[in-house]
């Protein structure tokens, strides 16, 4: 009989490398997703300074008798871009035009950037309340809800 065997507990080479590789087989099919899941996250925070935006541009509205598109006149920091409160996505009123002039209606649209880049979808919220989202910086927007 060999004692050499009966007291050898440990793993073997072979055995740390199929276990390692099972570790790693799992984390390159979970990390994709979770990588979705903080960026669907993340669009939540762009939805709700589009939501926040519009409730001052509604207060602005009934003290002033318009809207304005400088977001300073509104308390925020900067008159055309703001960031949203992690940096995730940025914020700004775009230009007014003879559909929506900015003495009777606003629309107001969220950028994703730094780490939420990657990410392709822009979000839009109207004075009317219309939500509206699109696939890059120049695709059509999508009327309807921000569900994605």
């Amino acid at each position: 009989m060999n004692n050499y065997n009966k007291n050898n507990k440990g793993f073997t080479l072979v055995e740390m490398m199929i276990a390692i590789g099972i570790i790693a087989i799992l984390a390159s099919i979970a990390y994709p997703s979770y990588v979705g899941n903080v960026k669907k996250s993340r669009r939540v925070e762009a939805q709700s300074a589009l939501q926040q935006i519009a409730t001052l541009q509604e207060q602005y509205f009934s003290e002033t008798g318009s809207y304005t598109k400088n977001l300073t006149e509104l308390g925020l920091k900067r008159a055309k871009w703001n960031l949203t409160e992690n940096g995730y996505y940025r914020i700004r009123v775009l230009r007014p035009g003879t559909a929506c002039p900015i003495s009777s209606c606003f629309r107001l649209v969220a950028q994703p950037r730094n780490e939420q880049a990657s990410d392709l979808w822009w979000f839009r919220l109207d004075s009317n309340g219309r939500k509206f989202k699109r696939e890059g910086d120049s695709g059509p927007w999508k009327a309807g809800t921000w569900d994605i």
